[in-house]
């Protein structure tokens, strides 16, 4: 399954790479994709996504949610 979400406080490509490099570790991720211009990612996983873990992660790296 793939869904897209918003990411806010991303503003250059570091931040995209900390993303992107962030969501590639959650377990049941298989591909993601992350854009600045419209911040937002698109992640494809092959089971449900705790939304409350990605979160806390995206806070550890910066200040992103």
């Amino acid at each position: 399954m793939t869904k897209e979400y918003t990411i806010t406080g991303m503003t250059c490509n570091g931040c995209v790479a900390k993303v992107k490099g962030t969501l590639e570790r959650v377990s049941g991720v298989d591909e993601v994709a992350v854009q600045l211009a419209y911040p937002q990612a698109k992640i494809e996983t092959h089971k449900a996504l705790d939304l409350i873990e990605i979160n806390e992660l995206l806070q550890e790296k910066g200040h992103y949610t």
